[in-house]
C-alpha cells in the first residue's frame, strides 16, 4: 500500500521543530535517544508488551521515550503540523490506521501504541512488534520471531555502546516478561513449532479449520504465527496469486496471509 509509505515522506518534508522538551531530552540521555523525529538514530526494530491497568490495557512499544507533542512546519503543506511521540492504532480485521494512515499490522484485542515512524507487525509467534519505517518492508518479510526481534535491539543497544548485561536489561523493559523471559527464549526454551521456514501451505476450503503448513496441521487462527499479513494488490502486481487466507508467489510458494 502506498499509505504505508507517507510516514517517510512525512517526516523528511519537515525543516524546522517549533517545539521541544528539555525534560525529553534529559530523560533520553540515559538511553543515548537525543530526538524521536531523527529517525535514523533510533533503533531498526523493538517489541512491544502488554500494559494493563484494571480492566484497561494497550500494547506499548516504547524506548524510554516520555509523552511529547511537537509542532513541526511541514513545507509540503505549508503550515505547522502537530506530531506525537506514540499515538494509538485502531485495527480493523488486522490492519493498523492513524488518522486514515496504514501503519502496519495487528491482530490483538489490545491497541497498540505506535511510535511516530514506526510500524507495527505480527510475529511469526504472534507477539506484537515495531519496524522502523525505512526497515519494515525488509524485516516484515522475513517472519522474525519475537525474540529474533528482541535480538535485533539487543544488537543495536551493543553497537551504541551498552554492555552486554545492560543491553539485556533494557531489552528486557521492553519485551512481555522480562528480562528473564527474553534470555530464555534466547536458548531456545520457547519454540512455538518445529516449523522454521514455511515452504507449503494451504487451507481445505470445504472445511471451516482445516489448514496444513509444511504438512502439519495448524488451526486457522495460528496462521499468523508462520505467516505475515500481506497486501493482496502487491501479491497480485507480482504475479502471485491468494486464495483465501493464503497468499502464494508466482511460483505458488506462500508468501503470507490475505485480510
Amino acid at each position: 500500500m502506498k499509505k504505508i509509505f507517507y510516514a517517510l515522506v512525512f517526516t523528511m518534508s519537515f525543516v524546522g521543530i517549533i517545539v521541544s522538551n528539555n525534560a525529553f531530552a534529559l530523560n533520553n540521555a540515559i538511553l543515548g535517544l537525543r530526538d524521536f523525529t531523527d529517525l535514523d538514530a533510533l533503533p531498526e526494530a523493538m517489541t512491544c508488551r502488554k500494559i494493563i491497568q484494571g480492566q484497561y490495557g494497550h500494547i506499548t512499544c516504547r524506548l524510554g521515550f516520555p509523552d511529547e507533542t511537537r509542532v513541526l512546519w511541514d513545507s509540503q503543506r505549508g503550515a505547522n503540523v502537530r506530531i506525537f511521540t506514540f499515538q494509538n492504532a485502531n485495527c480493523v480485521d488486522g490492519e493498523c490506521y492513524i488518522d486514515n494512515r496504514q501503519v502496519g499490522y495487528w491482530n490483538g484485542e489490545l491497541k497498540p501504541a505506535i511510535p511516530f515512524g514506526y510500524f507495527i507487525q505480527t510475529t511469526s509467534d504472534g507477539m506484537p512488534v515495531v519496524y522502523r519505517h525505512d526497515k519494515y518492508q525488509e524485516y516484515s518479510s522475513q517472519n522474525l520471531s519475537y525474540v529474533q526481534v528482541g535480538d535485533l535491539l539487543h544488537k543495536w543497544l551493543r553497537r551504541t555502546g551498552r554492555d552486554e548485561e545492560g543491553a539485556n536489561r533494557i531489552v528486557g523493559a521492553f519485551y512481555e516478561g522480562g528480562v528473564d523471559k527474553y534470555l530464555q527464549d534466547k536458548k531456545g526454551g520457547n519454540k512455538p513449532s518445529a516449523i522454521t521456514k514455511v515452504t507449503e501451505a494451504w487451507c481445505n476450503p470445504r472445511m471451516d479449520d482445516e489448514c496444513y503448513i509444511n504438512n502439519e496441521p495448524v488451526s486457522i487462527d495460528d496462521l499468523h504465527k508462520y505467516l505475515p499479513y500481506v497486501d493482496e494488490d502487491k501479491v497480485d502486481a507480482a504475479g502471485g496469486t491468494c486464495d483465501y487466507p493464503i497468499c502464494y508467489d508466482k511460483n505458488h510458494k506462500p508468501v503470507g496471509l490475505r485480510r
